[in-house]
């Protein structure tokens, strides 16, 4: 059956395949991790500060570990956003442009060719070594 498949359409039943697995583990899983955790985590967990027998969950450091999951799974919703508008793309017919390219490295090399000469440094070896001088 998948040898005759042309490699956009395997690439394209791939990408789909990422997509619902990405969908099932990290939207939905690591909700449901951060749900579990705010709420069943303070039921098997006392808040105590007892270094000598291993507890060390405090207030402060539970709603840390909550937040940050939560910037995580914000991030995730970001990342899935991006990917959806590139499948978007794909069945509009636009092709499948990366919108997390390196634009901004071909804009260094044009600002690099903008300097003016007068700032441009040169290197002149006198008796005492490397002598740098403006031009």
């Amino acid at each position: 059956m998948f040898r005759y498949l042309s490699r956009t359409t395997a690439c394209d039943l791939t990408f789909i395949v990422f997509l619902l697995a990405w969908l099932f583990s990290r939207q939905i899983g690591l909700a449901l991790v951060i749900r579990t955790c705010y709420f069943d985590a303070p039921n098997y967990i006392p808040f105590k500060w007892d270094p000598a027998n291993g507890m060390y969950l405090t207030k402060t450091t539970y709603y840390g570990f909550i937040g940050m999951l939560c910037v995580l799974w914000t991030l995730a919703t970001i990342w899935f956003y991006m990917a959806l508008m590139v499948a978007v793309r794909v069945i509009r017919g636009l092709g499948a442009e990366d919108v997390r390219s390196d634009d901004e490295d071909e804009g260094e090399e044009d600002e690099l060719d903008k300097v003016p000469e007068s700032a441009a440094v040169s290197v002149n070896k006198g008796t005492n070594g490397d002598l740098r001088k403006r031009r």
